[in-house]
């Protein structure tokens, strides 16, 4: 079967023009005027950042990572941040300054004793993810924790018990996953649009200078590759196939002991294979695909960040594409989910429940142990 394209390759189904607000629409093949099917791609159903009830937020670790998330809540979401803490009061009155948040504490434990903050939203070096959130966990807040969640799944199997057992909402910030793009390759998949998967790629690499003293070379702070970068091509790869029945995974040590480059090659109970690669030495294409017996799905750019998602033939046609309203501000969708299912009275979130956490963190375990990569008192990793 040969199958046509639409007027410039792109979808003729409406979609909706308020910022990341989507109408929910099944994956579909549309009929055509001769009958024969052509494939087409789903909208979004990512609802409107804005729209998500008004949480107050607290911010730990006043770093980059917090600027951007700051930035994004406060242009796209009506969420509010009231508070920030830092090691050094300095620091986080400066952080609080920039961005007019009343609040600013020069420790952890004063952040926490704030009653006026409903979520955490911990922004530190991976080493210390474990520590803070068990934190503000058992302080009684709800808590958002940048990817990587934990340096290992031991760790966070130790923050999900206690999540459960003091009743509170636990996430990974993974925002690849709440972006409306990635919806549109979810939809894709749950809907078999493209037949039997048999391969999945993607990748993130890029040039670092090495430097002992940077967090990514620094093995107290869970430094590497894989952790930092490498756990977006890992997380995609396990959201297109499910589980992963083997992992085989080779790699380059830093001189500071962590990982600077690593491939890994995954497959799935159908026998589907995933290629992954992550390295600090070099910018590679950031780019992923999905290709299964009847087309193929590739994410032009960083995949993991708003990108245009196209759908191409066996014949190499491009049959449909999406392309985000927006290309900034992407953290907020995380944020947004989170309030959402806080106010829905959700313990964890259903686009990236704990339990995917967990299995993508073992994986991690899994590599790092092939590699020989093992933190600062950290056990060693089991199979």
């Amino acid at each position: 079967m040969r199958w046509s394209t639409g007027a410039a390759g792109t979808s003729t189904e409406a979609r909706s023009t308020e910022a990341g607000h989507t109408v929910n629409q099944a994956p579909r093949i549309a009929a055509r005027a001769d009958d024969m099917p052509r494939l087409v791609l789903p909208a979004p159903r990512t609802p409107c950042p804005r729209e998500a009830p008004a949480l107050r937020w607290g911010v730990v670790a006043p770093g980059v990572i917090a600027e951007l998330f700051v930035e994004a809540l406060q242009t796209y979401t009506q969420q509010h941040v009231v508070a920030v803490g830092s090691r050094k009061v300095e620091r986080a009155r400066a952080f609080a300054d920039r961005f007019a948040i009343p609040a600013a504490y020069g420790s952890y434990a004063e952040l926490l004793a704030d009653r006026d903050i409903d979520i955490v939203y911990i922004a530190s070096p991976h080493s210390k993810h474990f520590e803070q959130a068990l934190q503000a966990i058992e302080a009684g807040r709800h808590v958002l924790v940048e990817k990587a969640f934990t340096r290992n799944a031991h760790e966070a199997e130790q923050l999900v018990t206690a999540a459960r057992e003091h009743g509170v909402f636990l996430m990974e910030a993974m925002w690849m996953r709440f972006l409306p793009h990635i919806d549109v390759v979810r939809q894709v998949l749950e809907s078999g649009l493209l037949g039997d998967v048999h391969t999945v790629t993607a990748d993130k690499g890029l040039p670092a200078k090495p430097d002992p003293a940077h967090r990514l070379f620094d093995p107290d702070l869970a430094g590497g590759a894989l952790l930092d970068l490498g756990i977006y091509p890992v997380s995609f790869a396990s959201l297109a196939l499910g589980p992963f029945t083997s992992i085989t995974a080779v790699g380059t040590k830093t001189s500071t002991g962590v990982d600077g480059q690593t491939s890994v090659i995954v497959t799935n109970e159908t026998g589907a294979h995933g290629v992954l690669n992550t390295t600090l030495s070099a910018r590679t294409p950031t780019s992923a695909s999905i290709s299964g017996t009847r087309g193929r799905l590739e994410i032009e750019g960083r995949f993991y960040r708003p990108a245009t998602v196209r759908l191409i033939s066996p014949d190499d046609e491009i049959l449909d594409s999406y392309a985000p309203e927006r290309l900034d501000g992407g953290l907020c969708y995380e944020a947004a989910e989170a309030a959402r299912c806080i106010a829905a009275g959700q313990l964890e979130s259903p686009l990236m429940p704990l339990d995917e956490t967990l299995r993508t963190l073992r994986v991690l375990d899994t590599i790092r142990r092939d590699l020989g990569v093992i933190y600062p008192g950290e056990e060693p990793v089991a199979p």
